[in-house]
């Protein structure tokens, strides 16, 4: 059975989880220290990158922000209950390696308007016809959480289909949607990630991982490593099997 459940994770774990969603310093006040001209609200400083507004498919407006300028672009998909400022600095493990990231925030979260919403996979489309608006030529996806269900679920409809997708600590399903039904039909390599210590993504890694049987799929479930979603990116381990999948089904150009 597929499982959204969370368990066994650290409470310093989901303080920091809570940190990076809510973009405060350690004092649980407004990072000041890093101010940002594009993002007020995000802890990060992003002076560097572009602020878009693009609509979904219900014609609602959504809010992102893009960093570097690659031929190759990643979307990247924020976890329930937060924005994009959850990404904080991780943005940089990609555009570093001189990929184009649109960090954006769903419908009804961060700066997006909540008026219109088809589904988290329409967001993502969304996202990724922007970017390929701009003349990226090949689209990675990569999501956490709700995020990673997200991005299972539109990596089924876009068309043409992206070149790879990668989904941290993914739940069972996607706006109600069953993924069991969804990630069969993938054509593209996919990597899944979930921490042991993260019972309920580590089992939907489990059913989830064998189901998709595109050529290059990939999935672990890490017991070195702890967190759910965005945070996994924080270890070197994590970081390392992300870049290295993308480098092999989905390089920077």
């Amino acid at each position: 059975m597929l499982s959204s459940r969370r368990s066994r994770v650290p409470v310093a774990v989901a303080a920091l989880a809570l940190l990076l969603v809510a973009g405060c310093s350690e004092t649980g006040q407004p990072a000041a220290a890093k101010p940002s001209p594009v993002l007020d609200h995000c802890a990060v400083d992003v002076s560097a990158a572009r602020q878009v507004t693009f609509a979904n498919g219900a014609g609602g407006q959504l809010r992102g922000t893009v960093f570097g300028a690659g031929g190759t672009g990643i979307v990247l998909a924020n976890q329930a209950n937060s924005s994009r400022c959850a990404w904080e600095d991780k943005h940089g493990i990609f555009t570093g390696k001189q990929y184009r990231v649109l960090a954006f925030d769903f419908a009804g979260h961060g700066e997006s308007s909540d008026a219109e919403q088809l589904s988290g996979a329409d967001d993502v489309a969304a996202a990724a016809a922007l970017l390929r608006a701009e003349g990226v030529t090949t689209i990675v996806l990569i999501g956490a959480s709700k995020g990673a269900g997200a991005v299972l679920a539109a990596a089924a409809t876009i068309t043409p289909p992206v070149g790879a997708v990668v989904a941290l600590s993914s739940g069972g399903e996607s706006d109600g949607r069953d993924l069991t039904k969804v990630v069969n039909k993938l054509t593209m390599p996919v990597l899944y990630l979930a921490s042991d210590y993260d019972s309920g993504a580590a089992e939907n890694v489990k059913v989830l991982g064998p189901l998709t049987t595109s050529p290059g799929t990939e999935h672990h479930v890490l017991t070195s490593v702890t967190g759910h979603g965005i945070p996994m990116l924080v270890e070197d381990e994590v970081k390392t099997l992300v870049t290295d999948f993308l480098a092999k089904h989905a390089p920077a150009a």
